[in-house]
């Protein structure tokens, strides 16, 4: 039997979302790297 979930979106921590961002204002890195790295979708570090 498949576990019921409360919604289908993934709801991140304010300290994950401010990570990802500081991650991806690298110059050394993009943002598709960041977002693999993290398990996300990039378009996720985009908006």
């Amino acid at each position: 039997m498949a576990k019921k979930r409360k919604n289908k979106y993934n709801h991140y921590t304010e300290d994950f979302r401010r990570e990802a961002v500081r991650r991806s204002e690298d110059p050394d890195t993009s943002a598709v790297e960041v977002a693999r790295e993290l398990g996300i979708h990039p378009g996720q570090i985009c908006n």
